[in-house]
C-alpha cells in the first residue's frame, strides 16, 4: 500500500493540476489564444492551433497520469510542456512585460503573479521528475 501511495500521490498532484488547467483553457479558447498571442513567441498562424491542441494535451496527459497509463511517457511530456511554459514566462519577466500566463482561466497580468507562476512551474517540474524517477524500470542486471 505504501509503495502504491508513493507512486500515486505525485501522479495525482500533477494530473489534477494539468486537468484543471487544461479544462479552463478548453472552456475559454479565445482567452487562451489571446494569452498565447500576448507572448509574441509563436507565429500568428499557430496561435489558434496551440490554443485548441495544448489544453487537450494537458487534460489527456493529466488523465493518463492519474490512471497510471504510461506514467514515464506522460511525465516526460508534461516536463516538456513545463520547460516551454517556464521559458515563455522567463522571457516575459526578462522584458518586464506583465502578461496573463494563460495557465488557468481568469488569471492576473502582473509581474508578481508571473513570479508566482514561474516558481510554481519549477515546483511542478520537480514533482514530475519524481514521477519519472519513481516509475523507472528497475530490471536486474545479468
Amino acid at each position: 500500500m505504501k509503495s502504491f501511495l508513493i507512486k500515486f500521490i505525485p501522479r495525482a498532484i500533477i494530473g489534477i493540476v494539468f486537468i484543471v488547467a487544461g479544462y479552463g483553457k478548453i472552456m475559454e479558447p479565445e482567452a487562451f489564444a489571446t494569452a498565447i498571442k500576448n507572448y509574441h513567441l509563436v507565429p500568428n498562424g499557430l496561435v489558434n492551433i496551440l490554443a485548441l491542441g495544448l489544453p487537450m494535451t494537458e487534460v489527456g496527459a493529466g488523465i493518463c497520469l492519474i490512471l497510471g497509463i504510461k506514467p514515464r511517457v506522460m511525465g516526460w511530456l508534461i516536463n516538456f510542456l513545463l520547460v516551454v511554459f517556464i521559458g515563455a514566462i522567463s522571457h516575459a519577466l526578462w522584458i518586464g512585460k506583465p502578461i496573463d500566463c494563460g495557465c488557468f482561466a481568469g488569471g492576473e497580468a502582473s509581474i508578481g503573479s508571473m513570479w508566482i507562476t514561474f516558481f510554481r512551474d519549477w515546483a511542478l517540474l520537480a514533482i514530475t521528475l519524481c514521477v519519472i524517477a519513481i516509475h523507472a524500470d528497475t530490471k536486474p542486471s545479468p
